[in-house]
């Protein structure tokens, strides 16, 4: 599984369909081309606003929790 992590970048932020409710943008970010290409299932983690400590904390909850085994390749983008 393809984990992805970091601010609105990531998360896809202006993208076609972000502010729809819900959003509709999820197949057009990096993230879900990336892992189609690979044909992984992946867990994006961005978040609009996150800063570099926000970032760190939910990428490592989220290997520290019930599904982190599962999670082969990473990507984190910082934030500046």
């Amino acid at each position: 599984m393809l984990l992805t992590a970091g601010c609105s970048f990531v998360w896809g932020d202006e993208l076609e369909g972000f502010d729809n409710n819900p959003p509709t943008h999820q197949h057009l970010t990096f993230t879900h081309i990336l892992a189609e290409k690979m044909g992984i299932p992946y867990v994006n983690l961005g978040m609009c606003g996150a800063g570099n400590e926000q970032i760190f904390r939910r990428t490592i909850d989220y290997l520290h929790g019930d599904k982190g085994d599962d999670v082969t390749h990473m990507v984190v983008l910082w934030s500046a």
